[in-house]
């Protein structure tokens, strides 16, 4: 996507922040409910997941992203990625690998790779769901 998108005058693509940051490609203003128009930042797309409420049962934690969120400067347009692991039989090392993404030092990792970082809030309950397994 990216390679069309740089290769062809005046289009628009959509692929994750982290792609547009490394390749240099302009992103779009998206309109919100709460102020007008949002660019895309961390921080916007932070807002956005802060939102959220969680709508799985149990240690599930999947989240319901309201797209119309009326949070002022909230970039609406995020995509969640989850990581489906079962609560036993989960080895030492996919359990290790969770730890770390879902530590201070982790998100910081992912933010300089171009992730916007988890809210606190949700990154307590992920580290907390994943020390449970």
């Amino acid at each position: 996507m990216v390679a069309a998108i740089e290769r062809t005058e005046d289009a628009i693509g959509y692929v994750e922040a982290s792609y547009a940051r490394f390749h240099e490609l302009p992103t779009a203003l998206v309109g919100n409910a709460a102020d007008g128009f949002a660019a895309l930042t961390d921080a916007a797309a932070g807002l956005t997941v802060a939102g959220t409420r969680i709508a799985g049962a149990g240690g599930d934690l999947k989240l319901a992203v309201d797209y119309n969120t009326g949070a002022a400067g909230a970039y609406p347009i995020v995509l969640v990625t989850y990581e489906v692991v079962c609560r036993t039989g989960t080895p030492a090392l996919v359990k290790s690998f969770l730890a770390y993404a879902s530590s201070l030092a982790g998100q910081a990792s992912a933010t300089r790779l171009g992730y916007a970082p988890m809210p606190e809030a949700l990154r307590t309950k992920v580290a907390a769901a994943v020390a449970a397994l």
